[in-house]
Order: structure tokens, then sequence, then C-alpha cells
């Protein structure tokens, strides 16, 4: 995740839409070494809470955002 995560700080667009997404990047890049310093510690449930913001946040609803209509993955999977 972070590798991704990172590699999308060089996604360059034509339009301002993209730059929305970024929010999802940086929360990754926050979130995850938080979750394991955290799992570091011994604690458990926070590091589950932590894990499960990051997912549904970042990958759940950036794939959303990432496929809404006029976007480039909405025309290359549905034409």
């Amino acid at each position: 995740m972070l590798t991704v995560a990172g590699l999308s700080l060089f996604i360059r667009s034509q339009g301002s839409q993209h730059q929305v997404l970024y929010i999802f990047t940086i929360i990754t890049l926050l979130g995850v070494p938080a979750g394991v310093i955290v799992a570091a510690l011994d604690h458990v449930k926070l590091h589950r809470s932590i894990m499960l913001f990051v997912f549904w946040v970042c990958l759940a609803a950036g794939a959303v955002f990432a496929f809404m209509p006029g976007r480039l993955l909405w025309r290359l999977v549905f034409g």
C-alpha cells in the first residue's frame, strides 16, 4: 500500500479533479505506519481501527472516486 501510495504522488493529470485523490494518498502514507507502530506497542484494537479506517477511506472510497463517470478508469472499463 505504501509503495502504490508513494508512486501515486508522481501521477500527473490534465484537470483539477485528480488532486482530490491525493487526500487518500496522504491518509495512506500516514495511517499505515501509524497502524504498524501501534501494533508494535501491542495496542491491537487501535491497530485494527486504524487499518480499517485506512482501508475504507482510502481503498474503497478512493476506488469509487476513481471510477466516477467521465474519469479515465470509467472510460477504460465501460468505454
